[in-house]
């Protein structure tokens, strides 16, 4: 879970939903709905704003795809007000078990 820089504070479920409290208030949209493998440790697992998120309203999240090979993943989406807009997701990082990173 993580505050944004408005006060709002988003919350990770491991189901794969993101979750906003707004005003003290669970709102009843989730911000995005992913496709996660939430078996063991894995799921929706975690949450950064981007320093500039007050104008260009990205944030970055972690998580494990429920897809063929199971590995996980970070992905940029762009706040459309209290949910994520559509489309807007963009892959920065797929990391697959026993793949060397590249430099």
């Amino acid at each position: 879970m993580a505050f944004a820089p408005d006060g709002r504070l988003f919350v990770c479920q491991q189901g794969g939903q993101l979750r906003v409290i707004k005003n003290g208030a669970l709102l009843s949209a989730p911000f995005v709905t992913l496709a996660v493998d939430s078996s063991g440790e894995r799921g929706l697992l975690g949450i950064a704003f981007d320093p500039n998120f007050a104008t260009n309203h990205n944030l970055y999240l972690y998580y494990t795809v429920a897809t063929s090979p199971i590995h996980n993943r970070v992905s940029r989406f762009t706040a459309a007000g209290d949910t994520a807009a559509p489309g807007s997701e963009a892959v920065i990082l797929d990391r697959r078990r026993g793949e060397r990173q590249r430099r």
